[in-house]
């Protein structure tokens, strides 16, 4: 019994000194976005990331317009996918392949460029199964939507970095 209670009370005393540090698991945080309204242009084959990024700013509640005045635009201007053999068996076939997505966006009000022409990058690694192509290729397209979904919320971090900075 008395080591039941110790236990707990290491593992509520670890509890309180992470919250009181600042600890937060990543992404928990709900923090709402400076900006009411802005405006998104990109081409057509961002698709997918605009949805995301779509998605993510109308759950922090700003207002998606086409264009205004007073509207910050989001400008997606490319969009990369690269592949790469990062390890081989012993066979001389690739067993492990990286996967880099890198985005090039700038943001502005009022034709007054806020933030350049700056890039988004990210990386994953993946197994790569001979024996099985279709899970390849469907892991391969897993992981590309998740590290789509991971840029999108670093992109509106810096949306809302920028809105804080100069708006």
């Amino acid at each position: 019994m008395a080591r039941r209670c110790l236990r707990f009370a290491v593992v509520a005393l670890f509890c309180l000194s992470a919250t009181g540090c600042g600890f937060h698991l990543r992404g928990t945080q709900s923090e709402s976005l400076r900006i009411e309204t802005i405006a998104i242009e990109s081409p057509a084959r961002f698709r997918e990331l605009r949805d995301l990024i779509e998605a993510e700013l109308a759950a922090n509640g700003t207002g998606i317009v086409d264009t205004s005045p007073d509207a910050v635009l989001l400008e997606l201007i490319d969009e990369r996918v690269q592949s790469r053999p990062v390890t081989s068996s012993g066979a001389g076939t690739a067993s492990q392949f990286e996967i880099q997505l890198e985005v090039d966006f700038s943001i502005s009000r009022d034709e007054r460029l806020l933030l350049p022409v700056s890039t988004l990058s990210t990386r994953r690694i993946y197994s790569f199964d001979r024996g099985s192509l279709v899970a390849n290729s469907s892991e391969q397209r897993l992981q590309t939507s998740e590290m789509r979904r991971e840029l999108a919320g670093r992109m509106i971090q810096r949306i809302n970095a920028t809105s804080g900075e100069a708006l």
